[in-house]
């Protein structure tokens, strides 16, 4: 019911991640990430991102968060939006395509948009993040926690 009361369903986590050392290209690095979380799915989600990080693919993530004080799944720090920017959420509005978040989805061309169905959608799909695709409306960064 109160910011403060979701704030203490949640626990911070420290995740490593791979990321470039400079730009959208070159050498990737590891880096490390923190990300609030609902608590009692902090382990599961610290699991998850070791193994996103152990896999071969070795996706890039710049930008990571959860828990927000809004509305939906954020509030209740059961959704992750990952490099919200190069994955946005876009809608089909009288016909069009309209952009509600983010800038673009150009996966296989940008390294930070994540593909349909590569390692770390199928790892988070495994503990129960499904990623927001609602009929017209798709949200690329966004993995809620059975969302499907």
């Amino acid at each position: 019911k109160t910011a403060k009361k979701a704030s203490r369903q949640m626990k911070t986590i420290k995740i490593k991640v791979w990321d470039f050392k400079r730009g959208k290209s070159g050498k990737k690095v590891t880096k490390t990430k923190y990300l609030t979380v609902n608590k009692r799915l902090a382990p599961s989600i610290q699991q998850m991102f070791t193994e996103i990080y152990n896999s071969s693919e070795k996706q890039v993530i710049k930008d990571i968060g959860c828990y927000s004080y809004r509305q939906g799944e954020h509030m209740y720090g059961m959704a992750i939006d990952i490099n919200p920017n190069e994955n946005y959420m876009i809608d089909k509005i009288n016909g069009k395509k309209k952009i509600l978040c983010g800038s673009y989805w150009k996966p296989n061309k940008d390294p930070y948009s994540i593909p349909a169905d590569c390692e770390l959608v199928r790892i988070m799909r495994r503990y129960g993040f499904y990623r927001g695709e609602w009929g017209d409306r798709k949200d690329y960064m966004h993995f809620s926690y059975f969302g499907k």
